[in-house]
C-alpha cells in the first residue's frame, strides 16, 4: 500500500462511492468503511489493489476503533472524508423520538467529531473534508433532526480548522447539491410526507439532480487541487 492514505466514510455506494474510484483514478489508495459489507466489497472490488475497506459503524466507539486498527502502522493519513449521514427517519418537531434524534446525531456529529479524535495521531499534515448540505443553513419541515445534526457538522468544521492547524491539518466544507442517491430516493418514497416532498420529485422527472460522477469530480478538485487558503477558508457550494 502506498505510504498515504484516504479514509472515506459511506464508501459503500453513492457520493462516497464515486469520491473512491475519483481518487484512485489520481492515484490514491483508498480505505472505505460503512455499516453494510457487501456494497463495501462491490466496490473495492473494482481496484483491490488500491481500494481496502472495513465494515464499521461510525457512531459506534467499537466501529471507529475498527477503523483506526484497519491503517497499517507505517501509513500515513492524507485524507479523511467524512460523507456517512443519514436523513431519516423524518419527523415534526411535535412529533420527534428522542431515540431518533440521537440515532442521527450519533452518526451526523458524533460519528466525524470522534472518528476525527482517533485519527489525528494518523495524520503528518493532510486535509478533512465534511460533506455538508444547505440543511445545515436553512430549516426545512419535518427534516429537523438532519437541519439540527448538520449545523452541528458546521460547526464541528470551523472548531477543526480552528484547532487542528496546529497538527498541519486542514478542514474543509462541501455541500454538494442535490445529487441523485439513495437518499434522494428515500425522502422521493418516504410514506411520512412532507412539504416540499412534490419538489424533489419534479427536479428527479426534470432530470435537474447532480449526478454522483459531477459531484464526486468538485469534490475532489476541491479535496486535492486547491491550495491551502481556499480549502480551510470557507465552505463551499457546488453551485457556486
Amino acid at each position: 500500500m502506498n505510504s498515504e492514505l484516504a479514509i472515506i466514510t459511506g464508501g459503500g455506494t453513492g457520493i462516497g462511492q464515486a469520491i473512491t474510484y475519483n481518487l484512485v483514478e489520481k492515484g490514491y489508495h483508498v480505505l472505505i468503511t460503512g455499516r453494510r459489507e457487501q456494497p463495501l466489497k462491490d466496490t473495492a472490488n473494482k481496484n483491490p489493489e488500491k481500494i481496502t475497506w472495513v465494515s464499521a459503524d461510525v457512531s459506534k466507539e467499537e466501529g471507529r476503533e475498527k477503523i483506526v486498527a484497519a491503517i497499517p502502522e507505517s501509513t500515513q493519513l492524507k485524507y479523511l472524508v467524512h460523507n456517512a449521514g443519514i436523513i431519516t427517519p423524518l419527523s415534526a418537531i411535535k412529533n420527534l423520538k428522542l431515540d431518533e434524534f440521537r440515532k442521527i446525531q450519533a452518526i451526523n456529529v458524533e460519528g466525524p467529531l470522534f472518528l476525527t479524535q482517533a485519527l489525528i495521531p494518523k495524520f503528518n499534515g493532510g486535509r478533512i473534508l465534511h460533506i455538508s448540505s444547505g440543511a445545515a443553513h436553512h430549516a426545512y419541515h419535518s427534516w429537523g433532526c438532519y437541519c439540527i445534526t448538520k449545523a452541528a457538522l458546521y460547526m464541528l468544521y470551523l472548531c477543526c480548522n480552528s484547532e487542528l492547524q496546529e497538527y498541519g491539518i486542514l478542514t474543509g466544507s462541501v455541500r454538494p447539491g442535490i445529487v441523485d442517491t439513495d437518499m434522494q430516493t428515500v425522502l422521493r418514497d418516504d410514506k411520512n410526507s412532507f412539504p416540499n416532498q412534490d419538489h424533489f420529485k419534479q427536479m428527479k422527472d426534470d432530470n435537474q439532480l447532480v449526478t454522483v460522477d459531477e459531484c464526486a469530480t468538485f469534490i475532489c478538485q476541491f479535496l486535492t487541487a486547491t491550495t491551502d487558503a481556499q480549502f480551510a477558508q470557507k465552505e463551499v457550494d457546488i453551485r457556486d
